[in-house]
């Protein structure tokens, strides 16, 4: 699994934080499948320090998508997905 485009930030050749930019074209209905998988990376892409300790280094992970919601009447009623799922 490699994400379709990550910016890097790194530090003295050491990699700090990384933004990660998934293109999902063909999502249709499947919009919550597509922010499980940003989730995948934001989990995964990891850094383990000199003391064993772990370190989430994606400090953002968006879905580059042509796919135009459809909202209803109200917020409450528009999707269960919210910015949060986006940028963690």
């Amino acid at each position: 699994m490699e994400p379709d485009i990550s910016i890097e930030e790194d530090e003295d050749g050491t990699v700090k934080r990384i933004i990660v930019l998934d293109a999902k074209y063909r999502i249709d209905n499947g919009l919550n499948d597509a922010v499980a998988s940003i989730h995948m990376y934001r989990d995964a892409l990891v850094w383990e320090n000199s003391d064993e300790s772990i370190d989430r280094i994606v400090s953002g992970a968006y879905l580059l998508t042509p796919h135009i919601p459809e909202f209803g009447s109200s917020w409450k009623e528009t999707s269960k997905i919210n910015s949060q799922h986006l940028n963690h």
